[in-house]
C-alpha cells in the first residue's frame, strides 16, 4: 500500500477521482488534476510534464 499512496504524496497537486454509477453492474471512473481553483491561473514553474498519477482498478 505504501509503493501505491507515495506515488500521489510525493509529488505537487494529488489526482481527483470521480466515481459514476451507470447502472447496477457498471462504473465510469475518470481522474483529473484538483485544483482547489480551477479558474486560477498556473504558473509556468508548476506545469510540470514529468508528475503523473496511475489509476489501477481491479474487477472482481
Amino acid at each position: 500500500m505504501w509503493h501505491f499512496g507515495s506515488q500521489w504524496t510525493k509529488q505537487m497537486g494529488f489526482p481527483l477521482v470521480t466515481v459514476v454509477s451507470l447502472n447496477s453492474t457498471t462504473v465510469e471512473v475518470s481522474q483529473e488534476k484538483y485544483m482547489k481553483n480551477p479558474y486560477a491561473p498556473v504558473l509556468e514553474k508548476y506545469r510540470a510534464t514529468s508528475y503523473g498519477y496511475t489509476l489501477c482498478t481491479t474487477i472482481c
